[in-house]
C-alpha cells in the first residue's frame, strides 16, 4: 500500500496459553483515520498496546510476527522502546499504569521527558511525590 505508516504482518500474541491475537495482518496509511470496533475483551486494546510495545511489560506474553512503523521493525532487538513510546502514544478510557509501583509510574514519564540520568531519577521521583502530596 502506498504511504503505509503502520504495517502489521502475521501478528500473534499469547498470554500464557491464551492465544489472544491470531494472525493479524493490516496496513494503515499515513494520516488515515482508523477505528477498532468490537465487544469488550476481543483484543482491541491488546492490539493497540502491540504498536508501542506496552505488552512487553506484561508477564507471560509471547509476541510473534512483524510490526513496521515507518518501515522500521519495532520488535527488532535494536528498536529503542523509549523513542517508540514517544512516537506512538496511548490514551486509554481508564487509567492504565505500567505494571510497577505508583511511585515509578509517576516518575516514568517525567524522567523520559527531562532525559534525567539514572543517578538523578531517585531525587526527581521524590520531588514529584512531594509535590503531588502538597496538591491534596
Amino acid at each position: 500500500m502506498e504511504n503505509t505508516k503502520i504495517s502489521v504482518q502475521d501478528l500473534n500474541l499469547h498470554y500464557g496459553t491464551n492465544h489472544a491475537l491470531k494472525h493479524v495482518n493490516m496496513e494503515i496509511r499515513e494520516n488515515a483515520i482508523t477505528a477498532f470496533i468490537g465487544p469488550s475483551g476481543c483484543g482491541k486494546s491488546t492490539f493497540l498496546k502491540c504498536l508501542n510495545r506496552m505488552n512487553d511489560l506484561v508477564e507471560n506474553v509471547k509476541i510473534e510476527g512483524k510490526v513496521l512503523i515507518d518501515g522500521e521493525d519495532i520488535y527488532s532487538p535494536k528498536a529503542d522502546t523509549t523513542l517508540l513510546r514517544k512516537k506512538v502514544g496511548m490514551v486509554f478510557q481508564q487509567a492504565n499504569p505500567f505494571p510497577m509501583s505508583i511511585y515509578d509510574n509517576v516518575a516514568y514519564r517525567g524522567s523520559m521527558a527531562l532525559k534525567i540520568k539514572r543517578h538523578s531519577i531517585r531525587s526527581w521521583k521524590r520531588v514529584c511525590v512531594e509535590q503531588r502530596s502538597l496538591m491534596r
